[in-house]
């Protein structure tokens, strides 16, 4: 098995980070769940520690990490970062944008958005013509349920057939869902026993991007 070496950041990288809204922000500690993140306004760089979050996802875990960010009723996936197992998708992708729903990171968004919203936009989206009968409302009710008690959100298969997904949600000051982490790979890499340390690594990367944030910030 060999090693993926990251290459610097793209020049589109660099573009979509640079105008994501937490740009004057970076994330910190939210209370209750532990895969609740929340950011605030404290006007730190962030890009670098944004990139190392990921970066650390996607070496602890093998599989490809990324960092979206939620645009009107779409995620843009802002952030890709490869690990170290040789077999990977390219569903996922730098600019690439999906409906909330679709894809592990626009569904652990959609889990969090407030009753009214996430009702408004079952109401007014349909899905299923591009992404089949598990994004009818039904369905897709059951993910969103099951997505708020766990905490996480699981894509098995159902953009790309093979393809799986996990995500956490990131939320504003405000706490609403603004951005996700995510990662993606085979299904055989999905397996339940290794769900729980995926959704361990989602949160710890991000746990420690927020410890260095505050130990700057007190320097």
């Amino acid at each position: 098995m060999t090693r993926s070496r990251r290459a610097s950041p793209s020049a589109q990288t660099s573009t979509l980070l640079s105008i994501c809204p937490v740009a004057c922000g970076i994330p910190t500690a939210a209370p209750g769940s532990p895969n609740r993140h929340v950011p605030s306004p404290l006007g730190l760089p962030w890009t670098d520690r944004v990139e190392e979050a990921v970066r650390r996802i996607a070496r602890q875990t093998g599989e490809s990490a990324f960092f979206s960010v939620k645009r009107g009723n779409e995620t843009v996936c802002l952030l890709r970062e490869d690990g170290n197992f040789p077999i990977r998708s390219h569903v996922l992708y730098e600019g690439v944008r999906f409906p909330l729903g679709a894809a592990s990171a626009g569904l652990a968004i959609l889990a969090h958005l407030s009753e009214r919203e996430r009702e408004t936009y079952l109401a007014e989206r349909t899905l299923t013509h591009a992404y089949g009968a598990e994004h009818a409302p039904g369905p897709l009710r059951e993910r969103i349920a099951e997505t708020r008690r766990s905490g996480f959100a699981l894509n098995p298969g159902q953009i790309v057939e093979g393809i799986w997904g996990m995500a956490s949600a990131v939320f504003d000051g405000s706490g609403d869902p603004r951005w996700a982490l995510s990662i993606n790979g085979i299904e055989a890499r999905f397996p339940e026993a290794r769900r729980a340390a995926i959704v361990n690594a989602l949160s710890a990367q991000w746990a420690r991007f927020v410890a260095g944030t505050v130990l700057d910030a007190r320097t």
